[in-house]
């Protein structure tokens, strides 16, 4: 086996060996080798395919269906202190989709999309206020935290209550909103 010497050099400093590195690559095989070789000539060190085979079936028989809202108890709360699968319900019947999102360890927000109408809006209301003399950067932070309040379901927050929470999460919040609102495409293909 041949050894190999890592040398350490000081500024000014002679080379001095610090550790003699041996490597035990004899009889296996190189990347060229592996690249070559057919599905079936694959070595055993690989890993077994019965075993590999048995895992597979393992993992699909282990997750079991996700229950929908509609199938949960109504009186039974999503998660501690926050809403109701009811309300959920009446929430998915008066604006339509309604999604969630985990902004920190044990705090979640429950919004919707924002509809053509609200956007427009907005936006005019940001013209506005840059014409006003805003600044950009300030019109874009105060549109973000308007999207946020408006789709916001629970807990209800107002612009004010954002300045309470972390710096992202009215920007995190308009930007799931607007994403599930059509503003992002879900699948682009060339025909």
């Amino acid at each position: 086996m041949a050894g190999r010497r890592a040398t350490a050099t000081m500024a000014g400093e002679e080379p001095q060996v610090v550790e003699e590195l041996t490597l035990p690559l004899e009889g296996l095989p190189t990347v060229e080798d592996i690249l070559q070789q057919d599905d079936e000539d694959v070595p055993e060190f690989f890993g077994d395919e019965s075993v590999m085979e048995a895992e597979e079936e393992e993992d699909e028989e282990v997750a079991p269906a996700p229950m929908t809202v509609e199938e949960m108890d109504p009186d039974e709360h999503l998660w501690d202190g926050g809403p109701t699968a009811a309300q959920i319900i009446k929430w998915k019947a008066s604006v339509g989709e309604v999604y969630f999102t985990q902004m920190n360890i044990n705090e979640f927000a429950v919004w919707r999309t924002i509809n053509r109408q609200e956007y427009r809006q907005l936006s005019k209301h940001m013209e506005t206020a840059i014409q006003k003399g805003k600044s950009q950067s300030d019109a874009s932070f105060d549109n973000e935290e308007m999207i946020a309040e408006l789709c916001m379901l629970w807990p209800r927050m107002t612009r004010a209550d954002f300045a309470g929470k972390p710096a992202g999460i009215p920007s995190l919040l308009s930007q799931q909103i607007l994403e599930a609102s059509g503003f992002t495409s879900i699948d682009v293909r060339q025909l």
